[in-house]
C-alpha cells in the first residue's frame, strides 16, 4: 500500500491592507530612526534652553570662581535652574509619567555649559578652566525628580523637592569649590585663592562691585551668611517652581491642542 506524502499548503495571500512581516520590519526600523533623532534633538533644545536661562538670569555668578561668593550664588542660581526643570518634569511626568526630567534637564545644563567652557574659554581665548568651572545641580534635580516619584503630587514636590533643590546646591558643588576657598597670604594681605585669581584675571567693575556683596546685610545674622543664603535658596526655589509648572503645562496642552486644530 502505497503511503502518501502531505503536501504543504501554499502560502495564504496577505489581505489587503495588512503589512507583511518584512515590511513590519522595515517600519519599525524606521521609526526607530526617527526616535532617535528625535531623542537628539530634544536635547540639544532642552540644552539650548536652560543654558540661555541661565545665560539671562544667573550671568557672572556662576562664570568666574571668585565671583562664586557665599551670599547671591547659592541664591539666584537654583532658583533660574530649577524653572525650566520643573517645566520638563511636568512634560516627561504628565505625558510619559517619567520620572526624570529635572536630572535630564540638569544633566543638558551641564553638558553645555562644559561645551562652552572648554570651546570659548579653553579654546579661543586659552583662558584657565579652573577659572571659570561651571557649578553643578544634578544633585538637587536627582532629590526633585525623586520626591515627585514617591509622592506623586506637585504640591509636595514644590514645596519639599524644591526646597531640597536650592538648599543642597552648595554642598553639590563644595568638592570642586573647597580647594578655591583655602587662605593664602598675598603682599600681606589675607586672602583666598579665588581672590588671588580675580586680581589676577580683572574684570571691568569686578572687585568693587564684590567688597559691596560682601558687606551686605546678610552678614548681620550672626555673620552665618551661608546657611541663610542656603536656606532662602530653598524658599526662593519653591516659588519658582510653580513658574515652571505654568510653563510646562502650556507647553503640553496649548501647543498640541493648537496642532489638531489645523490637522
Amino acid at each position: 500500500m502505497a503511503v502518501q506524502t502531505p503536501v504543504a499548503a501554499p502560502p495564504a495571500a496577505p489581505r489587503p491592507g495588512v503589512p507583511t512581516m518584512p515590511a513590519r520590519g522595515r517600519e519599525f526600523a524606521q521609526d526607530r530612526r526617527w526616535d532617535i533623532l528625535l531623542l537628539i534633538g530634544a536635547f540639544f533644545v532642552i540644552t539650548g534652553a536652560v543654558h540661555l536661562t541661565m545665560m539671562l538670569f544667573v550671568g557672572d555668578w556662576d562664570m568666574w570662581t571668585d565671583w562664586k561668593d557665599r551670599v547671591w550664588w547659592p541664591i539666584v542660581t537654583p532658583t533660574a535652574a530649577i524653572v525650566i526643570s520643573a517645566a520638563l518634569q511636568y512634560i516627561v511626568w504628565a505625558k510619559l509619567r517619567l520620572p526624570l526630567g529635572a536630572t535630564l534637564t540638569m544633566v543638558c545644563l551641564l553638558f553645555g555649559t562644559w561645551m562652552v567652557r572648554w570651546t570659548n574659554f579653553g579654546g579661543w581665548d586659552y583662558f584657565p578652566i579652573n577659572f571659570v568651572w561651571p557649578a553643578t545641580l544634578v544633585p538637587g534635580a536627582l532629590l526633585l525628580d525623586l520626591v515627585l516619584m514617591r509622592t506623586n503630587s506637585f504640591l509636595i514636590t514644590s514645596m519639599l523637592g524644591g526646597f531640597l533643590f536650592g538648599l543642597v546646591f552648595y554642598w553639590g558643588c563644595w568638592p570642586a569649590l573647597a580647594p578655591f576657598l583655602q587662605p593664602i597670604l598675598y603682599h600681606g594681605h589675607v586672602m583666598s585663592l579665588s581672590d588671588l585669581q580675580g586680581f589676577q584675571y580683572l574684570r571691568t567693575g569686578d572687585h568693587e562691585y564684590m567688597r559691596l556683596i560682601e558687606t551686605g546685610n546678610l552678614r548681620a545674622f550672626l555673620q552665618e551668611s551661608l546657611y541663610v543664603a542656603m536656606f532662602f535658596s530653598g524658599f526662593t526655589s519653591m516659588f519658582a517652581y510653580w513658574l515652571g509648572i505654568g510653563i510646562g503645562k502650556w507647553l503640553a496642552v496649548y501647543p498640541a491642542t493648537k496642532f489638531l486644530q489645523q490637522a
